[in-house]
């Protein structure tokens, strides 16, 4: 099957998921002794709820208690990517008599002082896609923590473009984002792109990233590529290039300017299948939280 009939199928290059748990400091008493079939209230420290592929990993938690027949029940708890409220949230869980917590990081070192807290209270934490001295256990998803999916990103505009001009959209400051961010722009410079501008959508919104394309076209009319680091953030560029004029490269067509990005989102899938998008990177986050729950049994 051709990468172009995969697009097609909005399955296009799937990035398939790796995940590792490896201990990072805080034995855990417990050390798995607890029976499953007590009654737990999990917390899960969601960066950003707006974030349909953050929600995701709350439905794979949840799901997973389904396909396992627990009494166990998620409390999600939304950080709006604020540290500060993260690590109030994570105080919560802890007083409120949570047995673990499950959390994505948004800022290690406010964080870690929680997580202290929390494993000193003998409520392990696990961290996704987040590594802290302080956790019992990490669960890392290679689409977030490695540069494979930039990589694979960077290649597929060179394939389409070759030699183009790109346009970039980043996200907030959060180390998983972060990371991939400076993969993005290592790779393109690799692969022989030239990056125009990135910016950096703080708030990593539909609004964020048409604001910052309104302001890309009236600086760059004529560029081939746009690289956005999540499908929160796409549909607000498009948006705001079809307002322009600007031809989106469908999977079937052979002109336009590709549009890619990542998280796999019903609205990705749906902008790919109206030709409105190029490609997107499914991190299939669902499995992320499936895996941490399946580890918080051993905690």
């Amino acid at each position: 099957m051709t990468k172009r009939t995969l697009l097609a199928l909005a399955l296009t290059l799937f990035a398939a998921l790796a995940l590792l748990a490896a201990g990072c400091g805080g034995d855990d008493d417990d050390g798995g002794s607890g029976s499953s079939d007590e009654a737990r209230v999990i917390g899960y420290s969601n960066p950003a709820a707006s974030e349909e592929g953050l929600r995701a990993v709350g439905y794979g938690m949840e799901q997973a208690i389904a396909a396992l027949g627990i009494p166990w029940t998620v409390d999600e708890l939304d950080s709006a990517l604020d540290g500060g409220k993260q690590v109030a949230d994570i105080d919560t869980f802890v007083s409120q008599g949570a047995a673990r917590i499950v959390s994505w990081t948004l800022d290690p070192g406010a964080a870690d002082a929680a997580y202290q807290r929390s494993s000193d209270a003998g409520v392990p934490v696990v961290g996704v896609n987040s590594e802290s001295q302080f956790c019992a256990t990490m669960v890392m998803a290679f689409t977030d923590t490695t540069c494979n999916v930039a990589n694979e990103q960077a290649a597929l505009i060179a394939e389409l473009a070759p030699g183009g001009n790109v346009l970039s959209i980043g996200g907030p400051p959060v180390p998983s984002i972060t990371l991939t961010t400076d993969c993005w722009l290592a790779a393109a410079e690799a692969e022989g792109l030239t990056v125009l501008e990135h910016q950096d959508n703080l708030q990593g919104s539909e609004a964020g990233g048409q604001e910052i394309m309104q302001a890309y076209l009236l600086q760059y009319p004529d560029f081939d590529a746009l690289w956005s680091f999540s499908d929160s953030t796409t549909p607000g560029a498009i948006a705001e290039m079809s307002a322009g004029g600007v031809e989106i490269r469908g999977v079937d067509d052979d002109a336009g300017v590709v549009v890619v990005s990542r998280n796999g989102v019903q609205a990705a899938i749906d902008a790919i299948a109206a030709g409105e998008m190029t490609a997107t990177w499914d991190n299939n986050q669902p499995l992320v939280g499936a895996a941490a729950l399946q580890v918080l049994k051993y905690h």
